[in-house]
């Protein structure tokens, strides 16, 4: 990933270098809580419901609380039905968040930060990038919930 803008002094011309050609998408699956802890995967290629399913059976439900509340925003993989019948058995409340909505999507605040922290990192090729991408994220939110209530949010960002 590369920086979108830069700075320089004034009057001179920024350089800066920047991948050319094929490149491969990755993409970050993640939900995070209103304490900032995370629950993420990484795929090569882009999200459908059979990957969403394997994130919500091997990443999010050893992740999730009793009486969590996960809130989702509309992707059609989000609304697999199988998905939501693991969860069901599991007792975990299920909210979408209302269509066409970014701005009440809490966790699309950790994405811009986690991507600018990647691009921060000049990553020019696919290992570079997943080395960054494990490595701890520290500008996630640490607060406490709104009247108590544990709120786990998913969504996704493609990269590269």
């Amino acid at each position: 990933m590369t920086h979108l803008r830069g700075r320089c002094a004034r009057g001179r011309r920024l350089h800066a270098s920047a991948p050319c050609g094929r490149w491969r998408t990755t993409t970050m699956i993640g939900a995070v809580r209103i304490d900032g802890s995370t629950a993420c995967m990484t795929i090569e290629g882009t999200t459908n419901t059979e990957v969403f399913r394997a994130y919500v059976k091997e990443v999010l439900l050893p992740s999730l609380k009793p009486d969590d509340i996960l809130v989702r925003d509309n992707l059609n993989a989000h609304k697999d039905s199988r998905a939501l019948e693991i969860l069901a058995a599991r007792d975990v409340e299920v909210r979408f968040l209302p269509p066409y909505s970014p701005d009440l999507n809490p966790i699309e605040l950790m994405w811009s930060k986690v991507k600018n922290l990647l691009r921060g990192a000049e990553a020019r090729d696919h290992d570079q990038l997943l080395l960054e991408i494990g490595k701890p994220c520290p500008v996630l939110p640490q607060r406490t919930p709104p009247m108590g209530l544990p709120i786990v949010v998913t969504g996704l960002v493609k990269m590269l």
